[in-house]
């Protein structure tokens, strides 16, 4: 099952930290999905950050501060295609997302992170085993017919299910 949820974009300047994995460009952008670690156990909170950064040379125009994005969230255990089911909590926070966005602009290499989710606490991630978690965007700023997709992350979830 997707999560449709809306996160609130925060600019940051480049840093230097280990290097993250990306997913494809979508015009100038590219958007990453990483967490703290790869092993959590059964029942531990699970966070994932987003980013999103112009791959371009050239300023691009974005939305950014108080704006939310629109974010799926694809979780699914190991190979199969059966997604992870939502939780009651994410039911209940699942959204169409809004439309009142503020322009921006965002200079060439200039990255933006997203608050970090908790995906156990909105997917049932209690069996054991490898999840694999792609986000995907479909937003204004987004060349049309476009999808801005994460690289694929994988979380290994251990222990006995609660």
């Amino acid at each position: 099952m997707k999560l449709a949820t809306t996160l609130v974009l925060v600019a940051v300047a480049w840093s230097a930290e280990p290097e993250r994995k990306w997913g494809n460009r979508a015009g100038a952008l590219q958007l990453s999905a990483a967490s703290d670690k790869v092993r959590y156990l059964v029942g531990e909170p699970i966070l994932v950050d987003l980013r999103l950064r112009n791959a371009s040379a050239g300023r691009v125009g974005v939305q950014s501060q108080r704006t939310d994005l629109l974010f799926e969230f694809d979780v699914a255990l190991g190979s199969s295609a059966e997604r992870a089911a939502l939780t009651p909590f994410g039911i209940s926070k699942t959204t169409s997302g809004r439309s009142d966005m503020a322009g921006s602009t965002m200079d060439a290499s200039q990255e933006a992170l997203f608050m970090p989710i908790d995906l156990a606490a909105y997917f049932t991630m209690t069996q054991p085993g490898e999840y694999r978690v792609v986000v995907s965007c479909r937003k204004q700023f987004i060349p049309k017919d476009s999808t801005l997709s994460s690289n694929e992350l994988r979380i290994v979830v251990e222990g006995q299910p609660k």
